[in-house]
């Protein structure tokens, strides 16, 4: 399992931690961790290849438009969540 964040690795461990479920992720890339930042694909990319995955093999989960637009670009089944942004 895998996170792909625009926040700093520090604040995604945090809240990460603080949920409780930073065990739970193999791989988490933080916005200075690929090549360029959502809405660019790259982020998902570089987490799939650290777990090794291909796009059919995964499935976003992004509540906001650049993070589904980067998942969308990145060839990865998508579900947008609409929250109040």
């Amino acid at each position: 399992l895998g996170a792909v964040t625009n926040a700093p690795r520090a604040n995604a461990e945090l809240i990460l931690e603080a949920l409780g479920l930073k065990e739970k992720f193999d791989v988490v890339v933080a916005v200075d961790e690929a090549r360029a930042n959502k809405p660019s694909p790259e982020p998902y990319l570089r987490a799939m290849t650290l777990l090794n995955l291909k796009p059919r093999d995964c499935c976003v989960v992004e509540d906001s438009t650049t993070g589904a637009t980067a998942a969308v670009a990145a060839k990865v089944h998508t579900i947008g969540i609409l929250t109040s942004q």
